[in-house]
């Protein structure tokens, strides 16, 4: 995987039982083009950055329409877990679900499945870098509005 980052590509490894589909499959989709990683019945993944990331985003289809919750595991020394309490959702859902951090960087970030009889699908997802996330200036025409 690979993506922009601040002095150049980040890239990244998959590993775990997901896999790259091209076709719709059980309320499971792309978000934009044609491909999108879906998740095995039960199954999570890992992706592992070659440098530290301090934002992240994703779109996630058909997430908890079977009672499971995806509960994600950010990594920077530590492991911190956030659960995302998606269960209960309609088959076919869409969300978005991301962060910034301009505080730490994390190295991995592990998707978990809490459901065994679920598979989710993920696409459009988003990297920054530190260098990206902490170098944002606001447009001097917001500091105007703002000041006024």
């Amino acid at each position: 995987m690979s993506f922009p980052g601040s002095s150049g590509a980040l890239t990244a490894t998959l590993t775990g039982s997901a896999q790259v589909r091209n076709s719709a499959i059980g309320g499971r989709y792309a978000t934009s083009g044609n491909s999108y990683l879906n998740t095995t019945t039960g199954g999570g993944f890992t992706i592992e950055f070659s440098s530290a990331i301090s934002a992240f985003g994703f779109f996630g289809t058909d997430v908890g329409d079977i009672g499971g919750d995806l509960v994600l595991g950010l990594t920077n020394g530590q492991n911190k877990l956030i659960s995302l309490d998606t269960s209960g959702r309609p088959n076919g859902a869409l969300m978005f679900w991301g962060f910034t951090d301009d505080t730490n960087a994390y190295d991995r970030i592990t998707f978990t499945n809490t459901s065994t009889g679920d598979a989710f699908g993920f696409d459009d997802m988003t990297v920054g870098d530190a260098g990206q996330v902490t170098g944002v200036v606001p447009e001097p025409g917001s500091m105007t509005i703002l000041a006024a």
